[in-house]
């Protein structure tokens, strides 16, 4: 214990001496009262500089999987507005019940069938293009949408009843 003059605590050199409700002690018998201990807490430089290259390791590491998953979104989306456009030309053809020839109607299974080029909501063109068959009843129907390196991405088969 420091000295202690009549209530009041005294400065012994170079420690100082602090004065606390329920009595008089050094900086040093203050920290332990306190719990504090003299360490370096918290993060150093080192544990930083390891945290960024863990966080840098994971991103390179899921770099692959989300250029995947663009790719492959992109992809779909061509495929779901290829099927959507060849329904459209098979629903066209279905109101129309005409087989048709040169100068036919515009929703002829041969008008349907001639090629035609679309592109979707990425700007990719594709072209639709198909073969009729009229001599059975009903008349068969096949559809081929292929995009500008000729890879087909969707074919439809329909029947289509004619007058």
């Amino acid at each position: 214990m420091p000295n202690i003059d009549q209530g009041r605590c005294l400065i012994l050199g170079p420690g100082s001496v602090y004065h606390l409700p329920f009595g008089c002690y050094s900086a040093e018998e203050t920290k332990m009262l306190a719990g504090h201990q003299d360490t370096d807490e918290g993060f150093g430089l080192v544990e930083l500089i390891i945290a960024m290259f863990l966080l840098a390791l994971i991103t390179i590491a899921l770099i692959p999987a989300l250029y995947n998953g663009i790719i492959y979104s992109s992809q779909q989306a061509t495929t779901a507005t290829a099927t959507r456009e060849l329904n459209a030309l098979v629903e066209t053809a279905r109101q129309t019940h005409q087989c048709g020839a040169s100068g036919a109607p515009s929703g002829s299974l041969s008008a349907v069938s001639s090629s035609q080029t679309f592109r979707d909501g990425a700007n990719q063109k594709f072209t639709t293009s198909g073969t009729f068959d009229c001599t059975t009843a009903p008349a068969r129907l096949t559809l081929v949408a292929t995009d500008v390196d000729g890879k087909q991405i969707v074919t439809i088969n329909a029947l289509v009843y004619l007058q």
